[in-house]
């Protein structure tokens, strides 16, 4: 791309090139593309570790888990959905605490 300043414009359209037959004719391209073949990811295999605490009142409660997960790939977004699943089979999980509970998750992955 070539810029000029608006003075000089008038005078740079005489040096442009102009338009000459081609012998050769374009290929021609089919639209729309053809979609590639879906292929199906391999597992993705992890080492989950989790442990929670919960601070009620007056008390806490901690508990470990572990799990073997499959992901769909190694993505973080994939590890965390198949971590999500393995989550909701917990019961205690699901449970929502107290107003002023507070809760700290730690999680750990390994692939």
């Amino acid at each position: 791309m070539r810029l000029t300043m608006l003075k000089d414009r008038a005078d740079s359209r005489i040096h442009e090139p102009k338009l000459a037959v081609v012998d050769k004719l374009a290929q021609v391209v089919e639209w729309p593309y053809p979609q590639p073949a879906v292929v199906e990811p391999a597992p993705f295999r992890v080492k989950a570790e989790l442990q929670t605490k919960r601070f009620g009142e007056r008390n806490v409660e901690s508990n470990r888990y572990t799990a073997d997960l499959n992901a769909n790939s190694s993505s973080p977004y994939a590890i965390l959905a198949a971590l999500t699943d393995a989550c909701a089979q917990i019961e205690e999980l699901r449970q929502p605490g107290g107003v002023n509970d507070q809760i700290i998750l730690e999680i750990r992955l390994r692939s």
